[in-house]
């Protein structure tokens, strides 16, 4: 048998209608009626769940989806059981050293299917990387899970899709989930409004310092990610990317930010607490947590799972009861 990483490199990519390089691995197809049913257990999160020979064990599967600049690398982490599974987005952030992988598995425990990708220019995906492109690389895979195609390959349930991201990501998350009907609720975990400290750093000298400082560090993990780009990038649009202004499109997703009172990255009173008030004040059905950790959440990680687990696994099942 081929191994999958060398199907994915070795099948060429076919155009779709929307742009998508889906393999043609030969697994299971799940019926649209049938549906997974979903019950959150702490233990199901910290305890392993051996399937043996079960034709629907877990599973996972490396591709390409097709973005405008080219292959974006992609692993989705298939949930065991039979039937359509709610389907996480998870974003990660910049330049991503952080990358969630231990959240992938834990929401998989719980009954999600998750899919993981890398922007242009990030991580060996191809193109060059910029705020602009992962923002429109975000809702390439999202074109992916709204598929026929890949919904009946992967056992996707096309009605409930949900988008988690960190950092970047959950700018990214933010930003797509305000554009995209199909998503039921979003996850933002530290989200760095970009928006917000392009503005800031055209006035606060400190503002300027400590953009500048996180770009020149995560522009050499980048391809073509050159730091007076970005920054340049962040000035001539900060308006248009600021999370404040995403309110109104926003204000009838669940959604819940959780943000980190140690961070010294994303800051919750820059970068959480202004969307979150504005939430508020227009009655959105938004949650906003602070955990007292780092912008990574390196002490809290199995709180943090559980904390998205959980919010995940009450909005899935409300979603299948609908």
């Amino acid at each position: 048998m081929v191994p999958l990483w060398k199907a994915a490199r070795r099948r060429p990519c076919r155009s779709s209608p929307v742009s998508l390089c889906i393999p043609k691995f030969p697994l299971r197809k799940a019926s649209e009626k049938e549906v997974v049913t979903l019950v959150l257990n702490p233990d199901r999160l910290r305890c392993d769940q051996p399937w043996g020979d079960s034709p629907h064990r877990p599973g996972s599967d490396a591709f390409f989806l097709r973005g405008s600049q080219g292959r974006l690398f992609a692993h989705l982490y298939r949930a065991g059981g039979a039937g359509v599974h709610p389907t996480v987005l998870l974003l990660h952030g910049f330049p991503g050293n952080e990358r969630n992988f231990d959240l992938a598995q834990d929401l998989r425990r719980v009954g999600f299917h998750v899919l993981t990708f890398h922007y242009a220019g990030s991580w060996g995906s191809e193109g060059v990387f910029s705020f602009a492109q992962v923002l429109e690389d975000s809702e390439c895979a999202v074109d992916f899970l709204e598929s026929r195609e890949a919904q009946e390959r992967h056992g996707i349930d096309g009605n409930r899709l949900f988008v988690v991201g960190h950092s970047m990501g959950g700018f990214a998350a933010l930003h797509t989930a305000a554009k995209r009907k199909s998503l039921s609720a979003a996850v933002a975990m530290a989200p760095y409004d970009f928006g917000q400290m392009g503005l800031l750093a055209r006035r606060e000298a400190g503002a300027r310092s400590d953009l500048e400082c996180l770009l020149a560090d995560g522009a050499p993990w980048l391809n073509g990610a050159e730091p007076e780009r970005l920054g340049a990038e962040l000035d001539s649009c900060g308006e248009s990317y600021c999370l404040i202004g995403l309110a109104e499109l926003l204000a009838k997703k669940p959604l819940l930010i959780v943000g980190a009172g140690g961070d010294d990255c994303a800051r919750p009173p820059i970068h959480c607490r202004p969307l979150v008030e504005a939430l508020e004040a227009l009655k959105a059905p938004v949650e906003y947590k602070e955990m007292p950790t780092d912008h990574v959440f390196s002490d809290m990680r199995l709180s943090l799972s559980e904390c998205v687990a959980a919010w995940l696994a009450d909005r899935a099942q409300a979603g299948s009861r609908t």
